[in-house]
């Protein structure tokens, strides 16, 4: 069952001589420790993608620097929130991995896409995505990044591939025979805008926003995800 046809989200790409793999966050750990450790992997690399690709973002790194511990460890732990990171590895860590996914805080990240459950209208300020047109049960995707060093490898469609059958599953769990994917760019985005619009989404709406001192215009665009059984 998937959203569209690929290759499984666990097959390897060539980057520079090491492996790369797509691993879902877990939301269980065995001990506290290994849980703060996952945290900070994630803030460490979140922070970075704000300084690398500020434009495709709707916070930055002067306002998330500031977040408390807590708060860190709540967006891990969020249950509407499920993340796809890329990792990479040297090949002698395939073994382990067959038992165990590779432990995402001993590699190193080159790319993340966040999938937000919603089941209600979404506010960014004063602004109702969608202007209210999203109700009952729908998904957003979010903080899609790549880092420099891995782009031009093919790793933003695997991504966006990964997350849409992440969503047809969850829909499946949930009985749905489909649901709206629902996502956000900046219009500055052009390469983002032409990579989504090959996956089937649509440019549905503009709106300006602020961030920081800056108005930018943020484009809406949605699809359909079909449950094949």
């Amino acid at each position: 069952m998937s959203a569209t046809a690929s290759t499984p989200a666990s097959q390897p790409l060539p980057l520079g001589g090491l492996t790369l793999r797509l691993h879902t966050l877990p939301k269980q750990w065995s001990n506290r420790e290994e849980f703060l450790d996952l945290v900070t992997k994630f803030r460490t690399f979140r922070l970075q993608c704000l300084q690398l690709a500020p434009d495709s973002f709707a916070t930055t790194y002067a306002q998330e620097i500031l977040y408390s511990q807590e708060r860190w460890e709540e967006r891990v732990k969020d249950p509407t929130v499920t993340v796809i990171v890329a990792i990479t590895s040297h090949d002698r860590t395939n073994a382990r991995s067959q038992e165990k996914a590779h432990d995402e805080r001993e590699v190193d990240w080159v790319g993340l896409i966040a999938v937000l459950e919603h089941d209600s209208e979404v506010r960014i300020g004063d602004w109702v995505i969608g202007n209210g047109k999203y109700t009952g049960y729908w998904y957003k995707l979010n903080a899609l990044f790549v880092h420099p060093r891995a782009r031009r490898t093919g790793l933003g469609k695997k991504l966006i591939q990964a997350s849409l059958d992440c969503i047809a599953k969850q829909a499946e769990g949930r009985g749905l025979a489909k649901v709206k994917v629902v996502l956000l760019t900046d219009q500055i985005n052009v390469a983002a805008v032409g990579l989504y619009e090959g996956f089937g989404f649509k440019v549905v709406d503009e709106h300006a926003y602020a961030i920081g001192n800056d108005t930018r215009n943020a484009i809406t665009l949605e699809r359909d995800v079909k449950v094949s059984t």
